[in-house]
């Protein structure tokens, strides 16, 4: 009779298993591809709500087709990492792997970006400014070299709707301007020479507190974004002016994290940030 040492068995059968389980293959390992994505502004406004709704989850999905062995993290901040004054800045240091930039507050830096402020009541048809200002981009290097002298890729123009005057008191002339103080955001300064306003800088996440507080007397805006901010609370006066579309900026990736990212992302991030 042949005898069985239990405590042995059991022994010998979790080797087994052991090497069953090496000698099976294993499942390759996924590659992460970690971005950081930061805007100035949060979603409620378009060309945030774009970023987050189309862009993240399309590139997303394009590239889990073009790459399925690469896992995609994002890391982002709508409006929160850092103040619109820095996001040229964020996006050259780094802070932001993909960010969008207000070229409209870098009219020293970025002065060839800002052509359509130059050009008031060109038009109100965005789609139309956004297709012109893209190919620009295309067909003239120089203005994707300046992107580049500052750390960034330009991957996409972004613009807003016609810009109006909203104030804190009634405006039937333009003499009604004359020694009040108007938000103007950078490049949209030179609209008011020779009306005798006096341009005060800002962005849609100020202005509410610079109207509230005495700084300002108006501001010309957007009224898509100026609902959200709640501006008409404090500056109930609007004035239908009509100054046309304009180009404000654009999505722009580092350099740095461009030149990094895996062949088969470029092509997907430049086409959606078109």
């Amino acid at each position: 009779m042949i005898s069985i040492n239990p405590i042995r068995a059991r022994a010998a059968a979790l080797l087994c298993a052991c090497m069953l389980a090496l000698s099976a293959p294993c499942a390759p390992a996924r590659e992460r591809l970690a971005l950081t994505v930061v805007t100035t502004h949060p979603p409620s406004l378009p060309w945030v709500y774009v970023v987050r709704d189309h862009v993240l989850p399309e590139f997303a999905r394009r590239l889990a087709v073009a790459r399925p062995d690469l896992d995609v993290r994002w890391t982002t901040a709508w409006g929160t990492l850092y103040k619109w004054q820095q996001s040229l800045l964020g996006v050259e240091t780094g802070l932001a792997d993909i960010g969008w930039v207000g070229s409209l507050w870098e009219s020293s830096r970025l002065p060839l970006q800002n052509v359509t402020y130059a050009l008031p009541f060109i038009t109100d048809d965005l789609p139309a400014l956004m297709r012109v200002m893209n190919r620009l981009h295309r067909d003239i290097p120089e203005l994707a070299a300046t992107w580049r002298h500052y750390g960034a890729e330009f991957l996409g123009a972004s613009g807003v709707d016609t810009y109006h005057l909203m104030t804190t008191f009634p405006v039937r002339s333009l003499d009604d301007l004359a020694g009040r103080r108007i938000l103007a955001p950078g490049a949209a300064a030179v609209w008011l020479r020779g009306t005798g306003a006096i341009a005060v800088d800002g962005a849609l996440s100020s202005y509410y507190t610079q109207l509230n507080t005495g700084v300002a007397d108006g501001v010309l805006t957007i009224l898509t974004g100026a609902h959200p901010f709640r501006i008409h609370e404090v500056a109930p006066y609007v004035t239908l002016v009509g100054l046309g579309a304009q180009c404000t900026g654009a999505l722009t990736a580092n350099t740095r994290t461009w030149a990094r990212l895996p062949a088969a992302a470029r092509p997907i991030l430049a086409d959606l940030g078109v």
